[in-house]
């Protein structure tokens, strides 16, 4: 496959005035950097930059440089990236044909030593204040909003649809064996040596797993951790598309006019796999921020996607695949959440973080059913 973006040489040579010239069509006359400062946190350690490009007529375009590399960033290293997927995919052109309803942020990349830049549009303005939740200032999803988002994860997933080009090897999705396995002991164990803060997450949540959680999904969960293969197998009985893997409370922007416009960041974990895999974990990161109940964020996402799917979509996979991606999903996110439930300051958080235990618990445990 002919790559259909070309990486630039180095951060110097992408940051440079006549690079930015061309990544925007204009007259660039200074490009400036600084420290960047974001009030949205991130976990996998990678390095970033603020900056800013100035034209002859002084009209300013801000961007957000990530530095990434296996040395550096741990979800890289806990899912088997040795590549950067979210390099692999904008460089093939993939991003390319996202729908209207979807965007991305990336506007160029480079080689960066060991590792690699990309140099992202800057979209602080557009992202909500419900990514602050618990922190002061937070806010919850507007009805509108939410619509926003789950449409554009249904556009997303509509227009992939079953796309061949989905199993190329030279795109670098993240496989499901990696993306189950990325949270799990086998990963604590991994970076043992590690003083990353997800690692002493990851320690604390899973050892809380026998306290916490029913025998049941206590089981369930220590098998499917020793060996995620029959999750995996079951999941891919059913139609696929171009998961996100990450649509959490930190990755997205929204654009809202006559056409909202959902805009996607950290392209990290994309995978190929059913469209559930994505509303759950959008599900388990907003729970505590969405104007609506769980049960009518399934429904709404379900009637969205139908209605772009039209005679595509069919109940005989709706309901496995999102079981199973309940169950699945879990095995990625249980560690967070006992350890939110049990450690956690805040006694609303840990209290809100048990009760979606509770709610949790049966929808795993109903995909255990299809394995």
């Amino acid at each position: 496959m002919t790559p259909a973006h070309t990486l630039h040489a180095s951060l110097d040579d992408l940051l440079s005035i006549q690079a930015l010239r061309q990544i925007e069509g204009r007259d660039v006359r200074a490009v400036h950097r600084r420290p960047f400062v974001s009030p949205y946190g991130g976990v996998s350690g990678n390095r970033f930059l603020a900056v800013e490009s100035v034209g002859v007529d002084g009209a300013r375009h801000a961007y957000v440089v990530k530095r990434t590399a296996t040395a550096w960033d741990i979800i890289m290293r806990a899912t088997g990236d040795t590549a950067c997927r979210e390099r692999l995919i904008w460089q093939s052109g993939l991003l390319d044909n996202l729908p209207p309803a979807v965007g991305h942020t990336v506007a160029a990349a480079a080689t960066d030593g060991d590792g690699w830049a990309l140099l992202l549009r800057d979209i602080t303005e557009q992202m909500h204040p419900c990514q602050r939740w618990p922190s002061p200032g937070w806010e919850r999803l507007a009805d509108a909003e939410l619509t926003a988002f789950l449409d554009g994860l249904a556009a997303l997933h509509a227009t992939f649809w079953l796309d061949e080009r989905l199993r190329r090897p030279e795109l670098g999705l993240c496989a499901l064996p990696w993306l189950y396995g990325s949270f799990s002991p086998a990963t604590v164990a991994r970076e043992s040596g590690s003083p990353h803060g997800l690692v002493v997450i990851l320690r604390q949540g899973w050892g809380q797993l026998e306290a916490e959680a029913t025998p049941e999904l206590t089981r369930l969960v220590r098998t499917l951790q020793a060996d995620p293969r029959p999750l995996c197998a079951a999941l891919e009985q059913y139609p696929w598309t171009l998961a996100h893997g990450d649509p959490n409370c930190k990755n997205f922007g929204l654009e809202m006019g006559a056409q909202p416009r959902l805009l996607l960041l950290d392209w990290q974990l994309v995978n190929r796999a059913p469209p559930a895999i994505d509303l759950v974990f959008f599900l388990s990161l907003f729970s505590d921020v969405l104007p609506v109940s769980y049960e009518t964020v399934i429904e709404r996402y379900r009637g969205l996607l139908a209605a772009r799917l039209g005679d595509r979509f069919a109940e005989a996979w709706w309901q496995p695949q999102l079981d199973l991606a309940f169950l699945g999903h879990f095995l990625r996110f249980g560690a967070l959440l006992l350890a939110r439930m049990t450690s956690h300051s805040d006694a609303a958080v840990r209290a809100h973080y048990r009760m979606l235990l509770d709610w949790w618990t049966p929808r795993a445990l109903a995909g255990a059913s299809w394995l």
